[in-house]
């Protein structure tokens, strides 16, 4: 099952919104132990913000990419 992941609201700006996704990543890279997709929703209208794919890197590190493109915003 797919993990969700709840930031911000629908009434903040693009910029705003990526910039609380990529720290809420940021944070969650730290603690992965498998690779996951996550997607991230506002809090109040659930609206998609994005998708994270987490996976492990060549160094043995979890890396992450957003990927904004399917946005319902």
């Amino acid at each position: 099952m797919e993990k969700q992941v709840t930031v911000g609201k629908v009434s903040d700006s693009m910029e705003k919104l990526e910039k609380l996704c990529k720290e809420k990543a940021e944070k969650m890279v730290k603690t992965m132990t498998a690779d996951e997709e996550v997607s991230f929703w506002t809090a109040d209208i659930p609206e998609l913000i994005c998708i994270a794919k987490f996976c492990k890197g060549g160094d043995g590190n979890y890396n992450y990419a957003l990927d904004f493109s399917q946005s319902t915003l």
